[in-house]
């Protein structure tokens, strides 16, 4: 999350953290984020909640390499893209200025 923060912080870029697919605050959404691992199992859930909600804004995961299950389900949930942990962070800056 630290990273995240510094990382949105020198991108200039509002940063919402949600722990509930319950809790998705209303606006509009450049970018969503998803940690897939640190949603005590209500991941795909959330992704399922934030397409709906939100078919515009893409949608990002991240979760470890080999998580490769995980992965599938959260492509097939709506997920424009799944990173592992590693190449989130290596891609971090990119993402917030709208690439990859």
């Amino acid at each position: 999350q630290s990273k995240l923060e510094t990382a949105t912080s020198r991108a200039d870029v509002e940063l919402r953290i949600v722990r509930d697919g319950e809790d998705l605050p209303d606006g509009d959404w450049t970018l969503a984020v998803i940690d897939l691992e640190l949603q005590a199992g209500n991941a795909i859930e959330v992704v399922k909640a934030l397409r709906r909600l939100f078919p515009l804004t893409p949608v990002v995961g991240f979760c470890s390499h080999v998580a490769t299950e995980l992965k599938t389900s959260a492509k097939d949930a709506g997920c424009h893209q799944v990173l592992a942990r590693s190449e989130f962070v290596q891609y971090l800056p990119e993402l917030l200025r709208g690439g990859l």
